[in-house]
């Protein structure tokens, strides 16, 4: 029986990976979308896009709850515009969920 050489495999799997990822380019820049308010960008994921807490506008004195909208603009790489508002916004961490308006 042959000896398995882990680093040849592991080798194997990243260059497997590569190849994914090279199929998948066009679906990952469509992925992409520009938050043109306050120069960040974002990632699309179904009806939601994940961005950096500092790329948008939001309050945390709980008015957010209380029907303050915050209406930003998301632009995607084909040039569509997206309304979005903030779901969760988490500055700590500098993550924020945002959601389409005009899903």
């Amino acid at each position: 029986m042959k000896a398995r050489n882990p680093h040849s495999e592991s080798a194997m799997r990243a260059a497997a990976n590569r190849e994914q990822i090279i199929v998948n380019r066009p679906k990952i820049d469509d992925a992409i979308v520009r938050i043109p308010s306050m120069g960040g960008r974002g990632v699309l994921i179904g009806e939601i896009i994940v961005t950096a807490a500092h790329c948008v506008s939001f309050k945390t004195d709980g008015s957010m709850i209380l029907d303050d909208y915050f209406i930003e603009e998301a632009e995607t790489r084909r040039g569509e515009r997206i309304k979005v508002t903030p779901l969760a916004v988490e500055p700590v961490a500098d993550i924020a969920v945002l959601g389409c308006l005009n899903a």
